[in-house]
């Protein structure tokens, strides 16, 4: 007797009834829940995740209590993993199939309306949709069928799950870039040496930033972009001084100075891994001086020295933005805000060259409107341009940098934590010492 084809078909993968997953509730608080594994409808994929990142707007109280608001709820959307199967019917694009080690977007557009047309994909009404179920810190999520078609990307061969983590922040410092209308040859300054800013001033280099400034208060930091991508540091370091700037997630300490055999400060390591076991120390001059810094792309190349400067007692933004002017003749053409508020702001605009360009790349909470000193921006003619998040081009570009290592993924993951240990990794990225977390699922 014949074999009917339905008998010839591949059975379908065994998955696992439940799962584990993170989930934040309106407090800020982390919990490891057990809840079903989904299963994928017409059109959607399911993705066993194997890595997800914690991005610091997973900290911010006013965004973590709006999502909370009808209880706990699956945080994280950096993730990277592998499809395991396919709903009925779903048409998977090209390159993509049972198996495939990907990364995922969390959002995706619709490529067809009004807003998508225009280029202008994260005001698309789909892409406003959640298109990632229930969320990154999951051992499993359905990925939604916009998400699917136009924004999951295979991973390079041999790249580690951390290439994928990092594609999501590094398209939003290329979002940024190419909203900014960025040209080579440009001189950029970075306020706030955290994971973003150093993915921002990655790019910028990669994509020939002629200086690259980098403005923080954390010696440690300041030496990490010295070393892969900076021209100039500006530490506004000392405590309780006027217009210093707080860089990074919460504005903490600056890491703790050790001292190297050439007895210049450097920094400790930050390669962490589970609960926080050192995976590895090195060390670099931080200054004040010369530091040496690592020309050739991704931290290789020939060492050359970076000027290390500080402000004065009682410095203030207009100081700051001398130094620049001091240096380059004039201030940034580019200047890429990533802390939120009105003094980094503030600061952003009085570093700009007249006709600059201002990034603000993070959001203020809701009815915190910070105030600009309008007559400045008006009779300097400078640009505030706002940058959220990133596209399908965005992640496509983020993607070749991280494989062709303009981008060291490696590096910027300095801290690495199972699943079991996701409230400790959570409270890690407050830590100076973090620049990205990644909880390995």
């Amino acid at each position: 007797m014949a074999e009917s084809a339905a008998s010839r078909a591949p059975a379908g993968p065994v998955l696992p009834e439940r799962m584990r997953a993170a989930r934040l509730d309106a407090r800020g608080r982390v919990e490891i829940a057990e809840m079903p594994v989904p299963r994928p409808g017409p059109g959607e994929a399911l993705v066993r995740l194997r890595a997800c990142g914690i991005c610091s707007s997973d900290l911010l109280d006013w965004y973590v209590a709006g999502k909370a608001r009808g209880g706990p709820f699956v945080f994280g959307h950096e993730p990277a993993g592998e499809i395991v199967a396919f709903g009925p019917g779903t048409q998977p694009p090209p390159g993509l199939e049972v198996g495939s080690r990907v990364f995922v977007h969390h959002h995706a557009p619709c490529m067809a309306c009004a807003a998508c047309r225009r280029g202008d994909y994260v005001h698309c009404p789909v892409w406003r949709r959640p298109g990632l179920i229930p969320g990154g810190m999951a051992e499993y999520a359905v990925v939604a069928p916009q998400v699917l078609q136009h924004d999951t990307l295979p991973l390079p061969e041999g790249a580690g799950w951390e290439v994928g983590v990092l594609v999501e922040p590094v398209a939003c410092a290329v979002h940024a870039l190419r909203r900014a209308g960025f040209e080579p040859g440009w001189r950029v300054a970075v306020i706030g040496a955290g994971f973003m800013g150093q993915a921002l001033g990655l790019v910028a280099r990669a994509w020939g930033a002629a200086e690259r400034a980098v403005v923080d208060r954390l010696p440690g930091r300041l030496a990490w972009a010295a070393r892969r991508w900076a021209t100039l540091v500006i530490d506004t370091g000392d405590e309780g001084r006027p217009g210093a700037v707080a860089g990074g997630a919460g504005g903490g300490p600056g890491m703790e100075p050790a001292a190297t055999a050439d007895g210049h400060a450097g920094e400790r390591a930050a390669g962490n891994r589970g609960g926080g076991t050192p995976a590895g120390t090195g060390r670099a001059g931080t200054g004040p001086g010369a530091v040496a810094a690592a020309t050739g792309g991704g931290g290789g190349g020939r060492a050359t020295p970076v000027p290390w400067l500080r402000p004065g007692p009682g410095a203030d933004a207009q100081a700051v933005a001398r130094m620049l002017e001091d240096r380059w003749g004039e201030g940034a053409d580019l200047v890429l805000v990533t802390p939120a508020g009105e003094e980094p702001l503030r600061l952003g605009i009085a570093c700009a060259r007249p006709g600059g360009t201002v990034v603000m790349f993070a959001p203020t909470a809701p009815g915190c409107d910070p105030a600009i000193p309008g007559y400045d921006v008006f009779f300097r003619e400078i640009r505030l341009v706002p940058s959220y998040s990133a596209g399908p081009g965005d992640t496509r570009d983020a993607l070749a940098l991280l494989a062709a290592g303009q981008v060291p993924a490696a590096e910027l993951v300095t801290h690495r934590y199972p699943l079991a240990d996701v409230a400790t990794a959570y409270r890690q990225v407050k830590d100076p010492a973090a620049l990205k977390v990644m909880v390995e699922l």
